[in-house]
């Protein structure tokens, strides 16, 4: 079946009543293809709804991107395919293009390993079995309670609405994150790479701020303390492994975490020298 052009379709179709992260997520994600696209949550899909072309039906309806058929689809991790995850097969790479994904077909697999198949398990075998996705339960209560759908009975679209504007901050950090550890990897190496060449008494100066911690736990890597910029300003002076090493008050620092894992420097050069001082104390 023709997958269908997402700008072509001017209105999505899901269920009403209690939502969860998998319908939430599978409307972030079509807006986040089609914003002008419009949402209606109902009861029962019509031929009507079904058969028109401008439309695009999830989660409800038995069609392709409904997941509760007898003949549902199965992903490769043995569970059924939730409505998000019907989706991200779709559309997910056209909109990893759209986000500026050079490698879209690893940020694909990643994304659909680390995030999609949580919601394909937990809408179909129970959220409270899904380890490390917590996101559902914070989707889960914008459902309004049992004392305001007494007095109000727009309330669950309204609060279905807010649940899709905090989902999108959510699914937007996701893709953040998916985009470092996807493309960022080659440039941190060779920023890494750098200050280990320069490298003096096992202090490693960083030119960018960038996550080094996976890279000082390499084999053969003898970085005592990194030096990087603090985004409130100076200079972090900061033990790789503060058990062994901890960063001491001395003259060059003006600030030092109570656990000893860091400090920071007014300047480079002092945070330079307030290495040193450590490294000589504790013969690094």
């Amino acid at each position: 079946m023709k997958i269908v052009d997402i700008n072509s379709i001017s209105d999505g179709y899901t269920h009403d009543g209690c939502f969860h992260a998998d319908d939430v997520m599978a409307t972030v994600l079509l807006l986040s293809l089609n914003p002008s696209m419009k949402i209606h949550r109902v009861n029962f899909i019509d031929e009507s709804i079904a058969s028109n072309e401008s439309n695009i039906v999830y989660d409800v309806g038995l069609g392709r991107y409904d997941h509760h058929q007898q003949d549902r689809k199965m992903n490769k991790y043995g569970f059924p395919y939730s409505a998000f995850g019907l989706l991200w097969e779709d559309y997910g790479l056209l909109l990893l293009k759209k986000r500026g994904f050079k490698k879209e077909k690893e940020a694909f697999w990643k994304f659909r390993e680390d995030v999609v198949s949580k919601i394909d398990q937990g809408d179909n075998c129970g959220y409270e079995n899904v380890e490390g996705f917590y996101e559902n339960y914070a989707i889960k209560r914008f459902n309004a309670s049992w004392y305001e759908l007494k007095d109000n009975d727009k309330i669950q679209d309204e609060q279905f609405d807010k649940a899709v504007q905090y989902a999108t901050l959510v699914f937007d950090n996701m893709l953040r994150k998916l985009f470092e550890e996807v493309e960022m990897p080659d440039k941190e190496r060779k920023i890494f790479d750098s200050a280990i060449k320069h490298s003096k008494q096992g202090i490693a100066v960083l030119k960018e701020n960038i996550p080094w911690r996976d890279f000082v736990k390499q084999e053969g890597c003898n970085v005592k303390i990194v030096i990087s910029k603090n985004l409130r300003g100076g200079f972090n002076v900061t033990s790789v492994n503060s058990n062994v090493l901890k960063i001491v008050p001395n003259r060059y620092l003006s600030f030092v975490h109570p656990s000893g894992f860091m400090g920071v420097a007014k300047t480079l050069r002092n945070a330079k020298l307030a290495a040193r001082n450590i490294c000589l104390i504790k013969s690094c």
